[in-house]
């Protein structure tokens, strides 16, 4: 009895917090509301003189008007569109890694154990970090310049090298000297003003998001399947010599899939200044037959959209998540993802991106919110209640007002997603990569 009475308390409790959490909510509605209201007052007085002032201006103008002078020519700066990055959430794979397999015949050694990150690795996010340091903290003022547990959530695969990626990331991120002093003093709380900032991690059985595609039965027999289609059989034919040559020389059955750590092996040797397993002549002869079989061998990975829908896991609904809480002000401003290759895949095959090259270590996708200001939009205190609703949904009156960029490095990403960008054309351009909050939204909704 005494327990149900302390399970009905703190149910009493929950339900206390839910009240609070609501009239915060609305609370911050009513704010906006008025706020809203207030601008609108003053935009009428402001319009009239804008109004007299842009109609001298553009008469001025338009006696000069000729083909090389475009009409925002003639608006002043301060109304040209100036879009503010306000999220960014970025996906990582891993640094530099030691090898995952070895083979019979290895004449390399790796005391630093199977799939481990290197000091090469390390450095590579290091200075990932760094850049990302002057792209969002120095340019865009997006974050601090020191570590604010309010901005910032990193998340890691439960693997060494995924949380020690993500380490190296964020001690580029925030150097040191950054870290904080102790109370009362200049002195830093730790050597070198050093700054510690959390990583995230579930099981990887548990892990729906970033290891999506290791927990899913049904993509399993899918990759299975795609093993006995033609395609796949036709790459076996084809490639049967180079099988047999490897299965000799590395004292193990080949099959296409040992190929990708042939080729991971060879080169990691080769980064390390370790013995060569497979000799330079041989590996100069082969290792483009050996990057097409690893390339067909991964991409293939994925077979096909579906393949991605299931292999992204709950991916896309993190992504939609946090971009719907910065929208309305909550959550972090920089989400940092660390995992692995086949999540980047993964997420391309879901977003049906196609890609020339296989993420290499320490490769990214960046998914950038803007909001953009200095709207026409005409928003009235109805919609108040909703600060997202049409405004992610493609409503006419709001079309625009928040855009994501999507990118893979410094490549926009095509995708159905964002057909034709934020313009809505069919040929993309400067706008490729880039679409509506609410289109790509419903994007992830439909397709999860």
């Amino acid at each position: 009895e005494r327990e149900r009475e302390r399970e009905r308390e703190r149910e009493r409790e929950r339900e206390g917090k839910r009240e609070r959490e609501e009239r915060n909510r609305a609370e911050t509605i009513r704010e906006r509301r008025k706020k809203e209201t207030k601008r609108k007052k003053m935009g009428v007085f402001g319009g009239v003189i804008f109004l007299f002032c842009f109609v001298i201006s553009f008469s001025s103008c338009s006696v000069v008007n000729n083909d090389d002078v475009s009409q925002n020519d003639c608006l002043p700066s301060s109304l040209k569109p100036s879009p503010k990055l306000i999220m960014s959430i970025v996906m990582t794979r891993h640094g530099d890694r030691t090898p995952l397999s070895l083979f019979p015949n290895t004449k390399s050694e790796w005391p630093e154990e199977k799939g481990q990150l290197t000091g090469l690795g390390m450095k590579q996010h290091y200075e990932l970090g760094k850049m990302f340091r002057e792209r969002y903290i120095d340019q865009h003022k997006l974050l601090s310049p020191t570590y604010q547990p309010t901005e910032v959530v990193a998340r890691a695969t439960q693997k060494d090298r995924t949380m020690r990626s993500a380490q190296s990331f964020l001690l580029g991120l925030y150097p040191p000297g950054t870290g904080p002093n102790l109370p009362e003093s200049e002195e830093a709380a730790l050597p070198h003003g050093l700054e510690v900032v959390p990583i995230y991690s579930v099981p990887t059985k548990m892990d729906t998001v970033l290891y999506g595609y290791k927990n899913c039965p049904r993509l399993k027999k899918i990759q299975k399947a795609a093993q006995n289609d033609p395609i796949y059989l036709q790459k076996v034919e084809h490639h049967s010599e180079l099988l047999e040559e490897l299965s000799e020389l590395l004292g193990k059955e080949m099959t296409l899939k040992d190929v990708t750590a042939v080729a991971a092996l060879s080169r990691a040797e080769r980064t390390h200044n370790r013995p060569y397993t497979l000799d330079e002549t041989y590996w100069t002869e082969k290792e483009k037959e050996i990057d097409e079989v690893r390339h067909f061998v991964l991409s293939h990975k994925f077979p096909n959209h579906f393949a991605g829908q299931l292999g992204v896991g709950f991916l896309p609904v993190e992504l939609q998540a946090r971009l719907e809480d910065r929208v309305l002000g909550e959550g972090p401003r920089f989400l940092l993802l660390s995992a692995h290759d086949g999540g980047l895949l993964s997420l391309f095959a879901f977003l049906q991106f196609k890609y020339d090259e296989l993420p290499k270590y320490a490769d990214y996708v960046t998914f950038e919110l803007y909001e953009q200001e200095h709207t026409n939009d005409r928003r009235d205190n109805d919609n108040m209640d909703d600060p997202m609703g049409e405004t992610m949904r493609g409503s006419d009156e709001k079309k625009g007002r928040f855009f994501v960029k999507i990118r893979y490095k410094d490549l926009p990403v095509s995708t159905p997603a964002c057909v034709g960008g934020i313009k809505g054309d069919q040929k993309g351009g400067e706008h490729d990569g880039v679409c509506e909050l609410g289109v790509f939204l419903d994007y992830l909704e439909r397709m999860v």
